[in-house]
């Protein structure tokens, strides 16, 4: 069902209450998204692309999934565009998906960001970047076990995906099972509000391992 999307999904641009365009953009974007769960032919090869090109990015040099500057970029671009300082708002995030071409939060700031701009083929073609990406994440498992647990390669694509079904965030907790580690967030679903509270499970072994590695050098 397309609908708005909630204030927690954007949590930035949706409060740019001016940008009507950019908040419906969103608002469609959320609700596609949240049938992205049903993998038809193409989202499946799609998920398969993006499966590949995250896992290779996890491997690279530039891979750091606790790195937070980006979120200090992302605010910054922010107030230059509110100041209608619109290119030096794309040139202030930039530099971080160069770094980090998968970064969701940067991939959906930059779409809005394009489609306010009126330029509407680079918005969207950024938007399908985001669109495989989540394809990629949602296909790895329901998340209901251990056993099918969803691979991130950070926990910002852990929020992203709670984001994106509409599951609000109880508690959470870290756990190892069969030499794996797992981020348990037990969630509700603000679309049934007589659902019973669950856990949904990632699987953290990536950005877990990264970490080891630096604090081992």
């Amino acid at each position: 069902m397309i609908g708005v999307a909630p204030s927690s999904f954007f949590p930035r641009y949706v409060r740019m209450r001016k940008y009507i365009i950019l908040f419906l953009f969103f608002s469609l974007l959320s609700g596609a998204a949240a049938q992205m769960i049903v993998l038809t032919p193409e989202k499946k090869a799609r998920a398969e692309k993006y499966t590949r090109l995250r896992l290779d990015y996890a491997k690279s040099k530039d891979y750091d999934p606790y790195d937070r500057e980006y979120k200090k970029a992302e605010a910054r671009a922010e107030q230059l565009f509110d100041q209608k300082k619109q290119q030096k708002a794309l040139d202030t995030i930039e530099p971080f998906l160069k770094k980090n071409p998968y970064c969701i939060s940067l991939l959906q700031a930059k779409a809005g960001m394009l489609r306010e701009m009126g330029r509407i083929k680079e918005a969207d073609e950024v938007r399908q970047t985001w669109f495989g990406v989540m394809d990629s994440i949602m296909a790895s498992g329901d998340g209901r076990s251990p056993e099918t647990a969803v691979q991130v390669i950070s926990t910002a694509e852990e929020y992203a995906l709670l984001s994106v079904r509409e599951w609000k965030l109880l508690r959470q907790a870290l756990i190892t099972k069969n030499g794996h580690s797992y981020d348990v967030l037990t969630v509700k679903d603000t679309t049934k509000p007589d659902a019973e509270p669950f856990d949904v499970y990632f699987n953290v072994d990536i950005p877990l391992g990264s970490l080891e590695k630096k604090f081992s050098k």
